[in-house]
């Protein structure tokens, strides 16, 4: 690793025509209506639709407010029980990246298309936090199949709104993730303009049918302030604290002056495993040198308000011309104001309520291979367990026998996941809880017992 705080020239003898390496969208700009999504239960993903569809385009934006509902994780979250079917081997079925929004070209005459999306995974160290990625997938003309990258950038709490800003061209991916900005730079990716069309995707990671894993919670994202094919994206990647160039090569004849308020990296850290993910399976042409190549006849400029980090696969060829510099900028009152996570305040979504122990009837590929009934009073618990007045004060009396267990623990948490109320070695049958001291609103209570959690909604009023 290099920081660079002087300027580095590489010098031609003349240079060639300018290109610019984020173009002005193909066609007119619009914005689209404010949309909540919903992933059903025991589904994977939310039907999502063509939107502003276009023909013989070369380069699309699209840029949302999203926020996810607290209730989004996945296997590696720190909900993962709450979550996944009973059945599942929590250490071995991960999905992986999931996908929200989306920018996509057909390529050829087959449906299978490029496409660009912010991916989203819950952290799997840090509770009611997502990490997002940059997720491309590439179906190649010599029929590689159809495989991804994903290029982790941030990480961010649910309930707020994340400001994202994508661009997918002929030649240049761009992503924004409220002050990180992510480029790739490929000229060629997309041999010539193809038809085009955006949508508001929303896709919780694949079903594994020979492991058991899939969602069985309804699940919910906002997209707001739409805006598409706006013009300038150059100033909205320029405008960032943070700015990484990788899997890229600078063309011969780009132009381009770059700027970060803090920092600029050429290429990504040697060990790349944590930033770039490839799948398993794909072939090696698929999995690109970590890079940031500067071509000969180009002339670009790294400019950062701390430094710039040029990593081992950065490389300015004989006969380019790059600049590396600091320059210290004082960001606006408007521009530091909207990097500022908000709070999202979403309202109560009351299908989280139910947690179904088969998914419906004809929708759970392996209703008969769950043990017994036993599993299903696991999830529902509603046969060993009551509460009662529901709605109350938040005075309440907890019921729980199940026969078998003399002593039970008992937590209550409120609808962002909070533990409100705990209490270990209560005894079976009937209990007096007293949460009058918490605000109004929808609470869980979980009875764990004999190594099963039981979970029911009180509603104080």
């Amino acid at each position: 690793m290099k920081t660079i705080i002087i300027i580095v020239l590489i010098l031609f003898s003349f240079m060639v025509s300018n290109a610019q390496v984020f173009p002005e969208p193909t066609g007119n700009s619009g914005d689209m209506d404010n949309k909540k999504k919903k992933i059903e239960k025991c589904e994977d993903h939310a039907s999502t639709g063509a939107r502003v569809l276009k023909f013989n385009t070369s380069n699309r934006r699209y840029s949302f407010e999203i926020a996810f509902w607290p209730d989004c994780y996945q296997t590696t979250g720190a909900k993962k029980n709450e979550l996944w079917q009973t059945g599942c081997d929590f250490s071995d079925c991960n999905p992986g990246w999931n996908k929200a929004g989306r920018i996509a070209f057909w390529r050829h005459h087959t449906p299978e298309i490029n496409k660009l999306h912010l991916g989203w995974k819950a952290h799997d160290q840090i509770s009611d936090y997502l990490k997002l990625s940059a997720y491309f997938h590439e179906k190649h003309p010599d029929n590689w199949g159809h495989y991804f990258v994903s290029h982790y950038m941030f990480n961010v709490p649910t309930d707020h709104w994340i400001d994202v800003d994508m661009f997918l061209g002929l030649e240049v991916i761009g992503l924004i993730i409220e002050n990180k900005a992510l480029g790739m730079r490929k000229p060629g990716w997309i041999p010539e303009p193809k038809k085009s069309y955006l949508a508001r995707t929303f896709y919780f990671g694949e079903k594994d049918k020979s492991k058991n894993c899939f969602s069985f919670k309804d699940m919910w994202i906002q997209f707001n302030s739409q805006e598409y094919d706006h013009s300038d994206y150059l100033s909205a990647f320029n405008s960032c604290d943070t700015m990484i160039w990788n899997i890229t090569e600078f063309a011969s004849d780009d132009d381009e002056d770059f700027y970060a308020y803090d920092e600029i990296w050429g290429s990504i850290p040697t060990k790349f495993d944590h930033y770039v993910q490839y799948p398993s399976d794909a072939p090696s042409q698929v999995k690109v040198q970590q890079k940031c190549v500067v071509k000969s006849g180009a002339e670009i400029t790294f400019t950062a308000g701390k430094k710039v980090i040029l990593y081992p696969g950065f490389h300015a060829k004989p006969g380019s011309h790059f600049i590396a510099k600091i320059e210290e900028k004082v960001k606006s009152a408007s521009l530091a104001e909207k990097h500022k996570l908000k709070k999202a305040y979403l309202p109560p979504v009351e299908s989280f309520d139910t947690i179904p122990s088969d998914c419906g009837e004809n929708n759970n590929p392996f209703k008969n291979s769950f043990e017994s009934n036993e599993t299903e009073s696991k999830i529902t618990g509603n046969k060993y367990f009551n509460i009662y007045p529901n709605p109350s004060p938040g005075l309440f009396t907890l019921h729980f026998d199940d026969g078998k267990n003399t002593a039970f623990a008992v937590e209550i948490m409120d609808m962002m996941g909070n533990v409100v109320y705990k209490r270990e070695y209560v005894q079976a049958g009937n209990t007096a809880i007293d949460i009058r001291e918490r605000p109004k609103g929808i609470y869980f209570v979980k009875v764990l017992a004999g190594g099963k959690v039981y979970t029911e909604k009180v509603v104080v009023k």
